[in-house]
């Protein structure tokens, strides 16, 4: 014997499987909603980093801007880096060429 209830005219039974009705739609529901957000959220960070990606493309290519001053860059400080060895190879040699500067071979020592 089953009980119904007076204020809707249905059996215990029935209101259970209603009630789950209603709650797997609002699952449903809000899986929907999350699935939405989710391919919103993924779309926009795959698209930051697209973008970011096409950033480091440019930075990297040979003709950039930037690799051409940094190509520049680095000859210059490989320029300065043999000057200055040169120096000090010098001023091993010779401690006085510091004072009296860079000597000849044509010069007689004296």
């Amino acid at each position: 014997m089953t009980s119904t209830d007076s204020r809707t005219g249905t059996t215990g039974g029935r209101r259970i499987a209603v009630g789950a009705r209603l709650a797997a739609l609002s699952l449903l529901s809000f899986l929907g909603v999350a699935g939405v957000y989710l391919v919103t959220v993924h779309t926009a960070r795959g698209q930051e980093i697209e973008n970011a990606l096409a950033s480091v493309r440019l930075l990297l290519d040979p003709d950039a801007p930037i690799a051409v001053e940094l190509q520049t860059t680095l000859r210059t400080l490989g320029d300065a880096a043999r000057a200055t060895r040169a120096l000090f190879e010098l001023l091993g040699h010779d401690p006085s060429a510091l004072l009296r500067g860079k000597s000849t071979e044509a010069e007689p020592s004296r």
